[in-house]
This record gives structure tokens, sequence and C-alpha cells, in this order.
């Protein structure tokens, strides 16, 4: 049968099936006349191909999987492989569904906020330790602050003065006043 016929009664597009005799999923065709010819096994490998691909397996696996199509063992394994990949992929995804829902509900007005929430709520079953040392750190470090420990290079405390001004002095980017060291 022609590319044509294959085309219709399997809907892959000829292209399709191009693409995948270059890539080594399809055998090279006869040719009569400078036409394809395919016998009826390519309906059944195009069948294949589809439900590898409405499973999860990438054309790459598929190729692989073609050259020793003939080992049960090999189909087994790569069936229990794909198996444990979507049950991981399940598992992100349930995650997802929870951190999403536990953001809908949260009225939080900042980042920290938010994340505070996300933690207390045990959102993030597993988070990194790393984080939260880090994180814990940085808030005592906060609490332990006297008020002249925390200032910044640029002073709260000085005058703000407009960038028109007259009277210049050295200014920070963000609008605040240098202070003068004595």
């Amino acid at each position: 049968m022609r590319i044509s016929e294959v085309a219709e009664r399997t809907g892959v597009l000829a292209t399709t099936i191009r693409f995948y005799e270059n890539i080594g999923l399809l055998p090279p065709p006869h040719r009569l006349n400078g036409h394809r010819v395919y016998g009826t096994d390519v309906l059944d490998r195009l069948t294949l191909i589809r439900f590898g691909q409405n499973t999860g397996f990438s054309l790459k696996e598929l190729t692989s999987l073609f050259l020793g199509f003939s080992s049960r063992t090999k189909r087994r394994n790569a069936a229990q492989g794909k198996l444990k990949e979507l049950k991981s992929q399940r598992d992100r995804i349930k995650l997802m569904e929870k951190l999403l829902k536990e953001i809908a509900l949260c009225r939080c007005g900042t980042i920290q906020q938010v994340g505070e929430r996300l933690m207390r709520s045990g959102a993030l079953h597993n988070p990194s330790s790393r984080v939260l040392k880090r994180r814990d750190q940085i808030a005592r470090a906060r609490e332990s602050r006297s008020p002249r420990q925390g200032a910044h290079r640029w002073s709260e405390e000085a005058p703000r003065r407009s960038h028109h001004s007259l009277n210049r002095q050295a200014t920070s980017p963000f609008g605040g006043v240098r202070p003068t060291r004595k």
C-alpha cells in the first residue's frame, strides 16, 4: 500500500510517517517506480508508536524498544520503568496542587508571610534543612540586633532631600542622604 493509504488508515500524516522512517522507528519501505510501498506490518508498528506516545514514551525510547521488541524482558522492564516515572510525576503533581491550594487560601501581604504560612502548613513536606537553618539564622540575627547595629549604610534617620535641591549632598541611589562621618 502507498503512503497515502497508510496515512488514511492510521490517521498519521504522511510527513510524520516519513519522519519515523528517517529516525529509524519504521523500516525503510520497498520502492516501486519511486513510490514507497508498505506492507501491512507498518499499520501495527504505527499503532504501537501511537500507543507508546500516549503512555509517555519518547520517540527515542520507542526506537530503542523496537530494536529489542522480541524480548519480553526488555518490554516488561521498559513498562515498569515508565510506571515508576509516572508515579513520580503523579506525586510531584499532587505536591504542586497542595502548594497552589495553600497559596490560594493565603491572605498574606508579604513574601515572608507567604513563606512562613507554607512552612507552618506542612505543604512543603520535605523542605531542605539548609534552607530552614539559614532562615532561622536570619530571624535570630534580626531579633538580636540593636537599632544602631541594624542601621544600613544609607541612614533612614537622615532627612530626605530632593535631588533637585541646590544644596546637593551625597545621596544614595534610593533617595536617602548619606550620613557624614565625624
